[in-house]
């Protein structure tokens, strides 16, 4: 398993610096610019700009800014976008990644929004490879996403094509194949419609590159054999050679090695047109890898050798990461772990070296600073209604809040005030009455002017009260705030520390079910390795559950259609199940529960498909398994069905095997009624009374 891991992230550094190399849209954006005919002042200075764009930075930024300049005093907007975009495609091909996001992002907000146009276009797309190439990828997909979209309606299959190529490379870095597979072969059926034969001979070799990297060699050695079909029919001599390297090293993974040497000995610098020194690694280090198959570790390490010495000529840390992946992962194969350990641990130490770089640049800061301009592109195409819907409810919550709290002070203010003015009213009316007393009664006069001064005090006192609570009143309802915003910060840390346990969980399982795998690769015992096997799939069905609850932000249930498609996609590779060979089909309720419920229900599903898996198709081509979980009044129907060649005649449903065990210990635990029959092929079938949703 730890040989998957760092493969994928050889295949993030070794294809990002090809990236690097083949992005020529800047490139070719600025060449365009340059053949152009200038007309007036402004189309010189950006003709000028364009020429010293590739050699002389600072000059051709002075001509870019004279003709902002001409634009700004012509009051044109679409002049100022194409110099900002002009500006963005220098810096993004010098890798000044900070002013390219700031040029681009200038021009994106320039350009009409309601309207869509080639320039908006452009300026997005130069935003989404600069997020790229800096290492946000996670915000690259949405502008990516974007420029696809508004592409689209204007018919631009060119930039689509583009596009649709970075998404590909994006999720091979996140290791989503399947979606990283898809996006590679819509660009193909783009690349192909525009009679790009080069591009789809690259896609072809993409694609070829990500099967392999999955360990998927059957569908890695058609793409590679395509490849070499499609470069031989281009006439392109060095894209041959590289095509033959690739295959030959698919052909050594299948254990073809004499077909893997013929397309080896095909190989010849003298013939190619492009003799670069990575692709001379690459045919030392699949040499290697042959002679080490061959089991001859001496010539294996005069290959590997030659590799290195070229790598540490020119310090290139990618042509090392290269080189000691295939030898530890030929080591491995061979079965000896320690050495292949020992350049596992030279690989990890140039990873970090090419981690140290730079490459990963912070524009984060820029970032903040365009953000908002984005902001309604990103909603109109992510669509995330959900999470806006819980934002609103936790802020409507929040403000309820904040007015009940506003209400109770109010009416605690109103009872002073109508204390006040009532103690006021009844001041006012007894000084009348002392004043009629005083026109009647002049003896009374002394006696009346001291009654008056003393309720003159307790109005004194009675209104310092009423100030007194209005403070303390005030106080509390400040107190009373500051709790309400230290209890949301602790319910959102509560949060994020149950989302980091499930995700250490998670990550634990993960760790169990790769030890799991590496004890039945040394397991010679094919019953006892199968055991392992299967105990590796339970923990994997377990791993998968802590996976959904971190990742979908609720931490208390598991969304099942989601969570049975993984489970069963993950049996389907364990088992190396193709799709044409079994079909899967579900009719699955949408229903989200609670992570004490999923846990059994997610092991019952574990073992009744892998026992479809395992038994029933033994002769027959092809199949289907069908997954039925739905809810009916007061309990869960759950029902796996195949039509394979069922259960045997006089099958005993008190058997003693362990997964059947297992099935019946969890229909116990979740109280359901257990049937199993055939029904043209086998079927199992749970009612579940004892279950709680999320």
């Amino acid at each position: 398993m730890w040989l998957k891991q760092f493969t994928a992230f050889w295949l993030f550094t070794l294809t990002c610096h090809c990236l690097l190399a083949q992005d020529n849209y800047s490139k070719d954006y600025l060449q365009a610019l340059a053949r152009s005919k200038p007309s007036t002042r402004y189309d010189s200075l950006l003709v000028k700009g364009a020429n010293l764009a590739a050699t002389d930075t600072s000059l051709a930024y002075q001509y870019f800014w004279e003709a902002l300049d001409v634009a700004i005093k012509e009051n044109n907007t679409r002049k100022r976008v194409l110099v900002n975009i002009a500006m963005g495609e220098m810096f993004l091909d010098k890798q000044t990644l900070r002013k390219a996001y700031g040029v681009f992002s200038r021009a994106k907000t320039l350009s009409n929004d309601d309207e869509p146009s080639e320039e908006a276009i452009f300026a997005n797309f130069g935003i989404a490879r600069t997020q790229f190439y800096a290492g946000n990828y996670r915000n690259s997909i949405l502008n990516f996403l974007l420029t696809i979209y508004l592409s689209q309606q204007l018919h631009n299959k060119k930039l689509e094509a583009e596009a649709t190529e970075f998404l590909g490379q994006v999720y091979s870095y996140f290791q989503d194949y399947q979606q990283s597979i898809s996006f590679y072969r819509k660009c193909y059926e783009l690349k192909k419609s525009l009679n790009d034969d080069k591009s789809c001979l690259r896609i072809t070799e993409r694609l070829g590159d990500i099967y392999y990297f999955n360990r998927r060699f059957d569908s890695a050695y058609y793409y590679a054999h395509y490849a070499v079909q499609l470069s031989e029919t281009l006439k392109l001599p060095s894209d041959i050679a590289v095509s033959r390297l690739n295959k030959a090293a698919v052909l050594i993974r299948l254990h073809q090695l004499d077909d893997a040497f013929d397309e080896l000995r095909y190989f010849n610098f003298a013939k190619n047109d492009r003799n670069t020194e990575g692709v001379k690694t690459k045919y030392l280090s699949i040499m290697g890898n042959y002679w080490l198959q061959k089991g001859n570790n001496r010539q294996a390490l005069i290959f590997y050798d030659s590799a290195v010495a070229i790598a540490k000529r020119l310090e290139f840390a990618e042509l090392y990461t290269y080189v000691y992946r295939n030898m530890a992962e030929s080591f491995y194969e061979n079965q000896d772990y320690k050495t292949a350990y020992q350049y596992y641990q030279k690989y990890t130490d140039h990873i970090k070296n090419i981690n140290t770089r730079g490459r990963n640049l912070n524009i984060e800061s820029v970032q903040r600073f365009f953000d908002i301009n984005s902001s309604k592109d990103e909603i109109k195409l992510l669509n995330n209604e959900n999470k806006l819907k819980q934002l609103q409810l936790l802020n409507e919550a929040a403000l309820r809040q904040n007015l009940e709290t506003e209400r109770k002070g109010l009416e605690t203010a109103n009872l002073l005030k109508d204390s006040i003015i009532l103690s006021t009213g009844l001041l006012l009316e007894r000084g009348r009455e002392l004043q009629e007393s005083l026109n009647r009664e002049y003896d009374l006069q002394q006696a009346q002017l001291k009654n008056e001064r003393n309720l003159r005090l307790s109005l004194i006192l009675g209104l310092s009260m009423a100030l007194l609570l209005g403070g303390l009143t005030f106080l509390l309802y400040r107190k009373q705030k500051n709790k309400n915003h230290i209890i949301a910060k602790q319910s959102d840390e509560l949060e994020t520390l149950m989302k980091e346990i499930h995700h250490r969980v998670k990550n634990n399982l993960q760790v169990i079910s790769s030890l799991l795998d590496l004890q039945a690769m040394s397991i010679k015992d094919e019953n006892a390795a199968y055991a392992v096997k299967e105990s590796k799939n339970r923990v994997q069905s377990m791993a998968l559950i802590h996976q959904n609850l971190y990742n979908e932000g609720n931490i208390k249930g598991i969304k099942m259609a989601d969570y049975i498609q993984n489970l069963a996609q993950s049996l389907f590779n364990s088992y190396n199940i193709k799709p044409e060979q079994i079909k899967l089909t579900t009719d699955i309720d949408p229903l989200s529960i609670d992570v004490d419920s999923v846990i059994p229900i997610g092991l019952t599903l574990n073992e009744l498909i892998s026992n479809s898996l395992k038994y029933a198709f033994n002769d027959q081509e092809t199949g289907e398994i069908t997954v039925v979980l739905k809810q009916e009044n007061n309990h869960l129907l759950l029902k796996v069905k195949d039509n394979g060649k069922g259960f045997k005649e006089g099958y005993d449903q008190n058997g003693h095997s362990f997964g059947f065990k297992i099935v019946k210990a969890f229909a116990q635990k979740l109280k359901a009624q257990l049937k199993v029959y055939n029904e043209q092929g086998a079927c199992v079938e749970m009612r579940i009374s004892k279950y709680k949703l999320a």
